[in-house]
């Protein structure tokens, strides 16, 4: 389900960005997304950007150019419409943005899932498999296990306990969780798996949400 953003109307005080904070900036007609740093601004005038790392995408964006902003405010996808004022090169290579009317804001703790590619492995009963994670929401997963010789299928009936171990990028370490199956389709090479997570800390909690929101920032199409 796509959750359509909140729009309201910017004033001087209302972007909720910090000098520092990283950006990424989408050109239109284009589903790629350069990552920037604000470097500055001036309250309803302008916005000032520089290349984020040893990449220059600055080249990419020309003036009069619209462009789409998008950034992260306390687990919040917020951005905005705007238009290059001017592209620098020299003596270093600067973006400077129209300051926006109005600003999108999109809460990813309420977004249904979003698309992954995690690598993970299965415990059921004693029967351990590997898989991938293909996509995560806080409230569970679906992963892709690999399947082996002489499996029980009756394993994967819902409401049958998972033990699920994997990582994030970004995380502190591996992640041990609790799963209870949901639905399971199995086929000759692998088994798809839904879950829900049964029991959740706090620190994982918070890797995982800082993991959606990260992706679902960057993510084409979102």
């Amino acid at each position: 389900m796509t959750q359509q953003p909140e729009v309201y109307s910017c004033t001087t005080d209302c972007l909720h960005i910090e000098l520092g904070c990283s950006v990424f900036i989408q050109c239109q007609g284009s589903s790629e997304r350069l990552k920037f740093d604000l470097i500055g601004l001036a309250p309803g005038r302008y916005l000032i950007v520089a290349p984020s790392g040893a990449t220059d995408p600055v080249s990419l964006l020309k003036d009069n150019q619209e462009v789409v902003v998008r950034y992260l405010h306390r687990g919040e996808v917020l951005g905005f419409r705007t238009t290059v004022l001017k592209q620098l090169d020299n003596p270093y290579p600067l973006i400077f943005l129209a300051y926006p009317k109005t600003v999108e804001r999109f809460n990813l703790r309420k977004a249904a899932r979003i698309t992954c590619n995690l690598p993970a492995a299965a415990t059921v009963k004693d029967q351990k498999l590997s898989g991938v994670i293909t996509d995560i929401s806080l409230g569970g997963c679906r992963v892709v296990l690999r399947s082996v010789e002489n499996l029980d299928s009756g394993l994967f009936l819902p409401e049958a306990s998972l033990l699920l171990d994997f990582t994030v990028p970004g995380g502190d370490g591996p992640i041990h969780l609790k799963c209870l199956i949901r639905n399971a389709h199995l086929a000759k090479e692998k088994i798809e798996v839904g879950v829900e997570f049964s029991e959740m800390e706090d620190p994982v909690k918070h890797t995982i949400e800082r993991y959606i929101n990260q992706v679902g920032l960057v993510a084409p199409g979102r």
